[in-house]
């Protein structure tokens, strides 16, 4: 009895870490395989944001190109914000691509300098979020890569069961990492 209740606690604390039978992987940017779907906390038409952020705040763009501006911030480490610029095209229709157009390193906005990826969500370009994430300082437990990214999701339908965008992240980290080691 006391090697069933060893073994079944053994089991447990394997299975609350997340280690049972788990195949080691180099692949951080997908969602664990086997985890349920992460539902969506806000849609908006091509797009959502899935439940794990910890605040989220909007407010009314200030340039010509953007309609919105979303913050998102994680609970561990507030100052690593994800800062997502929507244009108004993303209000309607659904997204039907996503890909990475463009990463700049060292974008100044708001008297700080940030990584800058614009993803584009609907192939005609109405729909290509701007996103802004603080600058790789290696930090491993910085939030707005290493989780905020993957909460947004492109809809491709009214459910928004779509996939992250983790492809896409793990493109952004290359660049991320090949332009900090060209201004080294």
């Amino acid at each position: 009895m006391k090697a069933w209740s060893t073994a079944t606690a053994l089991l447990s604390s394997l299975l609350l870490c997340g280690c049972a039978f788990a195949k080691p992987s180099n692949d951080q940017t997908s969602d664990p395989p086997g985890a349920p779907p992460l539902k969506c906390e806000l849609t908006l038409s091509s797009w959502c944001i899935a439940e794990g952020v910890f605040e989220l705040k909007r407010t009314l763009a200030t340039d010509s190109i953007n309609d919105r501006v979303w913050y998102l911030k994680g609970r561990f480490r507030p100052e690593s914000i994800l800062v997502v610029m929507e244009p108004n095209g993303c209000k309607s229709g659904f997204a039907d691509s996503a890909r990475l157009l463009h990463f700049t390193r060292d974008h100044p906005w708001e008297d700080r300098m940030w990584d800058r990826a614009e993803v584009q969500l609907k192939a005609d370009g109405t729909c290509n979020l701007t996103f802004l994430l603080p600058p790789d300082d290696g930090d491993p437990m910085e939030w707005a890569y290493s989780t905020g990214l993957v909460l947004v999701r492109p809809c491709e339908t009214q459910t928004c069961s779509g996939s992250s965008l983790s492809a896409i992240k793990a493109e952004i980290g290359v660049r991320r990492s090949k332009s900090k080691q060209a201004n080294n």
